[in-house]
């Protein structure tokens, strides 16, 4: 929605193929908009870790009057890109007061106006003057957070300096290669299995029919393969996202 042709309302029905005829493939994050991110993701952590520690009738100090909180806190937040390897930033401090947030990142100050909360999830802000608008997705006290930046989902990950010595004992999953598999979109039952171990399959043939609230799907093959095996059978429940109750492994070439 931030499109400068979108906003002016020149737009027809050829809007999306005249302003991106190769497809919409994601923002690249330039500098200034990495930074601004990130220090809204910094807010936006400082924030829900005080709403989540202050709360009616406790005996701890209240948040309003704690305007300076976090701001000796050491966080780093990490931003992901879509063209080049994720970039994290520094973070020495966090000063928040209403409609107005000061967040010192790399050294340098980043000024926020606007209110930091989660009574709206779009916050219409601005960062150094300029406007950025982000929509928040979700966010907790773990330092998830992911946000809507000019229709791109961004998850940023925000920790503590205490959390981030830990973080080189604490890899990442590998991430499972599905694009040879079938798997359950949604939990049933297999009404039918339409092939078997070592049958041919062309791309988009129908490999099984799976039954959920009166309505029957058909699930296809993604690709021409052969396949490999088959994990599951008529008659049987399965879950969703199930890649041991439903499961055609396909082998290509």
């Amino acid at each position: 929605m931030s499109e400068d042709r979108y906003r002016s309302g020149n737009i027809t029905t050829k809007y999306l193929f005249e302003t991106y005829p190769e497809g919409f493939h994601g923002v690249r994050l330039n500098e200034e908009e990495t930074r601004s991110i990130a220090a809204i993701a910094a807010a936006l952590f400082t924030h829900h870790r005080h709403r989540a520690v202050n709360f009616l009738n406790s005996v701890q100090q209240d948040f309003s009057t704690n305007t300076q909180s976090m701001n000796e806190q050491l966080l780093f937040v990490k931003v992901p890109h879509i063209d080049r390897e994720a970039s994290q930033h520094k973070i020495s401090g966090v000063q928040i007061i209403p409609d107005n947030c000061t967040v010192t990142l790399d050294g340098k100050k980043v000024h926020i106006e606007g209110p930091i909360n989660f009574c709206n999830t779009v916050l219409n802000l601005k960062v150094n003057g300029k406007p950025c608008n982000v929509q928040i997705k979700s966010c907790d006290t773990a330092g998830r957070i992911s946000l809507l930046y000019k229709g791109c989902p961004y998850d940023l990950n925000v920790t503590t300096s205490t959390a981030q010595k830990y973080y080189k004992y604490m890899p990442e999953p590998k991430k499972v290669d599905l694009s040879n598999v079938i798997v359950a979109p949604m939990p049933g039952m297999i009404k039918s299995v339409s092939v078997k171990v070592g049958q041919s399959v062309s791309e988009c043939q129908e490999t099984c029919v799976i039954e959920a609230m009166k309505m029957q799907n058909s699930l296809l093959a993604p690709k021409s393969g052969k396949v490999k095996a088959v994990n599951c059978e008529a008659g049987k429940a399965v879950e969703e996202g199930s890649s041991s109750s439903i499961r055609f492994d396909l082998v290509f070439g």
